[in-house]
């Protein structure tokens, strides 16, 4: 390799196929850069200086996950700031469904404002955008779904419209942008919700994504951000790209995807500076979470079914919120494309879920035609049928075929003897970070570990100490308890991290497969 750094990031890197510009990337914090010079960036920001100027309102129409809830309330705050009236709205998902519609044009047309901005979403939006223009209204889009050919908006940012580096940002990526260009900066607000907002949309973690993730933690961690800070409760400083992605994001998503409070009040929540009704509001998070992930836990998956190279489950009375949630969990068991449907007034709502070497929106296009909404990009996408059309579907599925990138053999690559486990080389590991899409932070197998004790935690969880001072804990593995009890050493399969107690630090892994 070029670069001489430690044999296990050597071994990570090598795993992830990474080319010699993503390993610089990787072995060096990315600086700021100017920003890209980009028409379609000063179009938008002299539209809203103009708003300004003249004293026009500006609708902030968002979406319901965390990329959209985080960058409507970047711009929000933003407007704010240069003193320009704004509202923002973000539809229902299960009464209104995603993206602009006609119903909210008119109601904000009959409310005087003259101009709408979409964030995380409008791309697709053509009934709502030609109804805005009929009504004499002007729309902007800031989007990073993919494109429909020869139906582009007319005002729009988007991430094909700029360079390389800038190539795959999300919603409140572009929305920092604009931060940027018309503030000379971002505050804390603004950068922790752009690193949010990447993480949660499972951006690929190069270029200017690198930047934003890395920027949005060190600020949080110096500075502090309470509405992103009060979720992390339970986790170690330095936050880090992990504990972003399972402490924060499925708390934010869960507003949404469960439907019982409004959405908006989370883009409040995120603008709010007042800590008691920010401490109150975190505990409605939390409750709403603990309550996704019980209905998750009960999902049927007895009619799981998989046809051609794909994974698909269909039930109709899976709260459809939860319908990613559910393809993320095939994906990760079965690694195949993973498509769950879930019922809705039309028929079923689906998502899909791909692995990063494939491109699901690529695949599923092919199925346009039988489709009543369809969007997405290529490693995650919604679409509806009508339920007539399900047959169909499922038997073109078997048909579709979807690309892969050639793969090394990653358990050869990270499989390590427990001598070559050292303190010195986890740390080194956790300075890679942020992992995430393009650089996956793999399992490695270590073998030889020599067993200090084992434990069973809370009636569920294992538990090892070993020899030479790590741990390990299986989550849910109390089955295999007895037998493990008399083994002296030990192979196991997981991601290291590390932990801190007491000024003390150690090596963890999270096991993911034993030698059983």
């Amino acid at each position: 390799m070029a670069f001489r750094i430690d044999p296990l990031c050597e071994r990570l890197i090598l795993a992830n196929q990474l080319n010699e510009a993503q390993k610089r990337e990787v072995l060096a914090p990315l600086d700021e850069t100017p920003l890209p010079d980009s028409d379609s960036l000063k179009n938008l920001c002299a539209r809203l200086l103009k708003a300004k100027e003249q004293g026009e309102k500006i609708m902030v129409a968002g979406d319901y996950d965390t990329d959209g809830i985080c960058a409507t309330a970047m711009l929000v705050h933003l407007l704010k700031q240069l003193e320009i009236e704004c509202g923002f709205y973000i539809p229902d998902r299960q009464k209104e469904g995603y993206g602009l519609s006609e119903k909210t044009v008119q109601l904000v047309c009959e409310r005087g404002y003259p101009l709408i901005v979409c964030v995380d979403n409008g791309s697709s939006a053509f009934g709502a955008l030609a109804l805005a223009e009929s009504l004499g209204m002007e729309v902007w889009v800031i989007d990073h779904h993919q494109l429909v050919p020869n139906q582009t908006p007319k005002n729009l940012l988007h991430p094909s419209q700029l360079p390389a580096r800038y190539g795959h940002l999300c919603g409140g990526g572009l929305v920092s942008l604009v931060v940027r260009a018309l503030r000379q900066g971002m505050d804390p607000l603004e950068s922790v919700l752009a690193m949010t907002a990447t993480l949660g949309d499972m951006m690929e973690v190069f270029g200017e994504n690198r930047w934003l993730i890395q920027e949005g933690l060190r600020v949080l961690n110096d500075q502090g951000f309470l509405p992103i800070g009060i979720l992390l409760a339970g986790s170690q400083k330095p936050y880090n790209d992990t504990d972003i992605t399972f402490s924060v994001v499925p708390k934010l998503n869960s507003v949404g995807r469960l439907g019982q409070i409004d959405v908006n009040s989370v883009v409040r929540y995120l603008l709010d500076e007042d800590v008691v009704s920010i401490q109150s509001h975190a505990k409605i998070l939390e409750s709403l979470n603990l309550k996704r992930r019980f209905l998750t836990a009960g999902i049927d998956w007895s009619a799981v079914v998989e046809t051609g190279d794909f994974v698909v489950l269909v039930n109709a009375e899976l709260p459809e919120g939860l319908s990613g949630i559910a393809a993320n969990q095939l994906l990760n068991k079965y690694k195949k494309p993973s498509l769950v449907l879930a019922g809705s007034q039309q028929g079923y709502k689906g998502s899909g879920r791909a692995l990063p070497s494939q491109d699901l929106h690529a695949a599923l296009k092919q199925c346009q035609d039988q489709f009543l909404n369809f969007g997405g990009h290529a490693l995650a996408c919604g679409f509806e049928l009508a339920a007539a059309q399900l047959p169909a579907f499922i038997g073109q599925l078997s048909t579709l075929k979807i690309p892969s990138a050639s793969q090394p053999d990653y358990d050869e690559i990270l499989t390590i003897d427990s001598n070559q486990l050292q303190l010195a080389s986890v740390q080194a590991l956790d300075l890679l970070r942020p992992f995430g899409t393009g650089f996956v932070n793999y399992p490695f197998t270590i073998k030889n570990l020599k067993v200090k004790s084992l434990r069973v935690l809370k009636e569920r969880h294992l538990k090892w100490e070993f020899s030479d001072g790590s741990e390990a804990i299986c989550f849910g593995g109390v089955s295999h308890y007895q037998s493990y009890i008399k083994q002296n050493t030990v192979t196991l399969k997981g991601r290291l991290s590390l932990s801190t107690y007491r000024g003390i630090q150690r090596i963890v892994l999270q096991v993911e497969e034993t030698d059983l």
